[in-house]
């Protein structure tokens, strides 16, 4: 790749992201104006996803387990600062790394190497759950759903713009 190239695809890989990022949330905002919510929730990080819990009709508590997997995205990037740094790495370093990433030594599997993926896994069928729900709230089907929490620059467009209108009632 030439040097020049690299910036260039640089800067229209991040305009795509911020675009489509854009998008994303100006759907979340007219699909809360249609379910009859406060449309500035959309712009919050994590008020979003609460406010999209309680329009799915399922229990707000799970927004902690999106903090849950925050934490756990955090402490994987900090197990695998030895790997980018050879010098640093160390048996007890090597266990930790094997904590977060699978296979990696022989000893990985364990009780809570288990469990940090079941709670990441959870967190990834919520969300698919959610947004199967909020689908059918708008009366879309399960797999118009899948593609929301899958292809969120695609699907939520579609609903935020189509004629879609809010269903509490199922």
């Amino acid at each position: 790749m030439d040097t020049v190239q690299a910036p260039a695809s640089f800067f229209i890989t991040l305009i795509a992201i911020v675009l489509s990022t854009a998008l994303v949330v100006i759907s979340r905002m007219l699909l809360f104006e249609k379910a009859g919510r406060s449309n500035v929730s959309a712009f919050i990080p994590f008020l979003n996803l609460y406010v999209m819990l309680g329009l799915a009709g399922m229990k707000r508590i799970w927004t902690l387990l999106y903090f849950v997997t925050l934490i756990n995205i955090y402490l994987t990037l900090k197990a695998m600062m030895p790997l980018l740094m050879p010098d640093e790495v160390g048996p007890d370093r090597l266990n930790l790394i094997s904590f977060f990433i699978p296979f990696l030594h022989p000893r990985s599997i364990n009780g809570l190497f288990i469990g940090y993926w079941i709670l990441n896994g959870s967190y990834l069928l919520l969300y698919i759950r959610m947004h199967i729900r909020l689908a059918a709230k708008f009366g879309k089907s399960r797999l118009f759903g899948w593609g929301m929490a899958l292809l969120e620059p695609v699907f939520y467009p579609i609903l935020a713009f189509g004629k879609a209108e809010w269903n509490n009632t199922k």
